[in-house]
């Protein structure tokens, strides 16, 4: 297992073995055999592994001890739901002696692309399992297509079945070309960056539980349920499905908790994420109501926690919670007040 795997299963192991939680990769080796040989075979091993400079070996003093070694690596699948709620497995065969170099690719690979990837595979026989992370409840991915040309394909979108938008990016007012030629004057685009281009005519406003299907010529079909503020049983549903995955040791994985947090939420008028989804970072974030009440979008401002202090935050979330009202007005929203008798 590699780094992200061996971290992922350490962190979600039932059957905790106290390996060293900063180790880029795990080997497990088992030895068989007659018994009269199994300690020659072990030095050996030890002698191997200490040439190329392994940080620490170990072995396993008990059948109790060995049983937990390999209890914990049998999790390491289950595990991944500690950093990904959704993966894509690949199972493919590599010659031993070309492992390395292929490991070494898969790691160009995620560099490239921006991806996460993980590696669990069994080095006798060659047998390697990369694992390709992504969560399936976000709006992008988990697609990347390098072959298409996205100067004329075709884009749909479908709200509830019925289709509401379809059109060739070609008749788009602002060329991709352009746009990205423009951007890279100001910044400095980098693989696996993406650049959201609006869409064409036809896009409406969703209501909560609203199903919205986009499909891509040559690409596929990415499909979301809409949740909003006022939308609990879709939460739910959503839930029930997808589960509350673990990000970070400050993540809401308590359904009690979850829906208590959505009540503190509507209440306040805004929302936090405390380092709940990345290490380092904290957000403030507001939600903006259309004329009939419902959510249509959100606007945040994000930060490193150095800078979001909780004071600052406090003082951005005034701020924030009157830009959504404002921005909610410009859509027709009128808040409805409570009189006291």
């Amino acid at each position: 297992m590699n780094k992200p795997a061996k971290s992922s299963t350490l962190r979600a192991a039932a059957f905790p073995v106290g390996h060293p939680k900063d180790i880029a990769a795990l080997l497990l080796i088992e030895v068989d055999g007659i018994f009269a040989g199994i300690d020659e075979q072990i030095d050996d091993i030890l002698t191997i592994c200490r040439r190329h400079h392994v940080r620490e070996v170990k072995v396993a003093q008990s059948e109790e001890e060995r049983a937990r070694w390999w209890a914990n690596r049998k999790t390491g699948f289950g595990a991944m739901g500690a950093i990904s709620p959704d993966y894509l497995v690949q199972d493919g065969v590599i010659p031993r002696s070309r492992l390395p170099e292929v490991l070494n690719e898969i790691a160009n690979i995620s560099r490239k692309y921006g991806l996460l990837i993980v590696n669990i595979f069994h080095a006798g026989d060659g047998n390697l399992h990369p694992l390709v992370l992504f969560d399936a409840s976000k709006p992008l991915g988990p697609v990347i297509e390098t072959e298409l040309d996205p100067l004329s394909v075709s884009v749909k979108a479908r709200v509830n079945g019925v289709e509401k938008q379809n059109s060739p990016t070609e008749l788009m007012i602002i060329s991709i070309s352009k746009m990205i030629s423009y951007l890279s004057h100001v910044m400095t685009l980098q693989p696996g960056d993406v650049i959201l281009t609006g869409s064409p005519v036809g896009a409406e406003l969703v209501g909560p539980g609203t199903v919205i299907e986009c499909e891509v010529d040559g690409i596929g079909t990415l499909r979301n349920t809409f949740v909003a503020a006022k939308a609990p049983a879709v939460a739910a549903e959503i839930i029930d499905r997808k589960g509350l995955p673990r990000h970070t040791d400050w993540t809401i994985t308590d359904r009690e908790a979850f829906f208590r947090e959505l009540d503190t939420i509507r209440q306040n008028g805004y929302a936090l994420d405390l380092e709940e989804n990345e290490y380092g970072i904290r957000c403030v974030a507001v939600p903006i109501f259309d004329y009939t009440g419902s959510v249509v979008a959100a606007v945040s401002v994000f930060g490193p926690t150095i800078r979001m202090t909780d004071d600052r935050i406090m003082r951005l979330a005034a701020r924030m919670r009157q830009i959504g009202k404002e921005l909610s007005a410009r859509l027709g929203h009128r808040p409805i007040h409570s009189v006291q008798p």
